[in-house]
């Protein structure tokens, strides 16, 4: 049977001529072979929802920081990640000086085998950071570093224009 379906009925090019059961097949009757067999319906993402801190410096450099080795973007670096508003608040408490945050930019999804990934960016300016140094890097978008980059990081980062101080219009 399973030659058969290999061979004879197939979805994309069905051969109803060569079929011995042409005379029985409803398919064949309405001219309707190619809708057959049907595709499985495509099971339901479930949605997880994270907000990634777009921490920049005055220089315009971007906070990183390593993922552990396993899990989801394993040793990939990252934008930090925080499930809730109250943890990125406490976070940016305890380890930005002077943290200024901005309007948080739209939300998008990015998609995994097993489920989907509402990704919510917000960008927050600072003076300097205090005792996370050592868990990240600044990532300078003027003088991009050679790092492995999870694929959403990497598309917001590639948005981001190069930073300048001088403030005349056409010098960098």
């Amino acid at each position: 049977m399973m030659d058969f379906g290999a061979t004879l009925c197939k979805r994309s090019k069905p051969d109803c001529l060569s079929c011995p059961f042409n005379d029985v097949c409803l398919a064949y009757a309405q001219g309707e072979q190619k809708r057959y067999p049907e595709s499985k319906p495509k099971k339901a993402l479930p949605t997880r929802q994270t907000i990634m801190l777009m921490l920049r410096d005055p220089e315009g450099r971007v906070w990183l920081e390593k993922r552990p080795p396993s899990g989801l973007w394993g040793g990939l670096w990252s934008l930090p990640q925080f499930e809730k508003h109250s943890e990125l608040n406490d976070w940016l408490e305890v380890n930005a000086v002077n943290p200024k945050r901005e309007t948080a930019s739209p939300s998008f999804y990015h998609t995994f085998s097993h489920f989907r990934l509402e990704i919510t960016p917000q960008p927050v300016s600072c003076d300097r950071l205090g005792g996370v140094r050592e868990s990240g890097v600044w990532y300078d978008v003027n003088y991009p570093p050679e790092l492995g980059l999870a694929a959403p990081v990497k598309a917001l980062l590639s948005q981001l224009t190069p930073f300048s101080l001088n403030p005349t219009p056409g010098h960098a």
